[in-house]
């Protein structure tokens, strides 16, 4: 809560909207978790603990808003997507799908998109990161640093190059309608 309210007043003025959602407890991540002593917020105090969130955020002028979990409905926060439709459609001027079609099950309000990463290949070594094994072994938490050896922040690929006998087909995407005019 002490973090939550420190950044939520150094943002006041500049951040409209806070999403939240609650650590889905991974087998791949489970291990790493228990051994820093973090466990997953109980079920009977999830909704207690969002309400507490969107209080602090009101208070700084930021709506938290939640996805992916039944407790945030619960608590009466605001029903919006991480990755939210109105937000897609605001920022980049096109229309988005609308929910259903979030990674997660349940109460998912994320409008369907595509993960542009690759498992591995991320240095933050965050410890409930589900996209890297973390193994203490590499730098970083990183599964493979020989990959992020390769990291070229010019190369198309990021963290990987073509070998001789490799394709490369481009999907076949369809173009998004613009969004229509705003009146504000």
């Amino acid at each position: 809560m002490q973090w939550f309210e420190a950044f939520a007043a150094r943002l006041e003025g500049s951040t409209r909207t806070c999403r939240i959602s609650f650590l889905d407890m991974y087998p791949k991540i489970a291990g790493r978790m228990a051994a820093l002593g973090f466990v997953g917020v109980p079920e009977e105090a999830k909704a207690a603990l969002a309400l507490r969130l969107a209080e602090l955020g009101a208070a700084h002028g930021i709506e938290v808003g939640g996805c992916g979990d039944g407790a945030l409905d619960d608590a009466g926060l605001a029903r919006a997507g991480c990755i939210d439709a109105a937000v897609v459609e605001r920022v980049a001027g096109v229309r988005a799908k609308r929910a259903p079609g979030g990674a997660r099950r349940g109460a998912c309000r994320c409008s369907p998109s595509v993960d542009i990463g690759t498992y591995d290949t991320c240095a933050n070594g965050c410890v409930y990161c589900y996209a890297n094994p973390g193994t203490s072994a590499a730098p970083c938490g990183a599964a493979d640093p020989w990959r992020l050896r390769r990291y070229d922040p010019a190369s198309p690929m990021l963290c990987d190059e073509l070998a001789p006998d490799d394709t490369v087909e481009e999907c076949a995407s369809a173009k998004l309608p613009e969004a229509p005019p705003r009146l504000f």
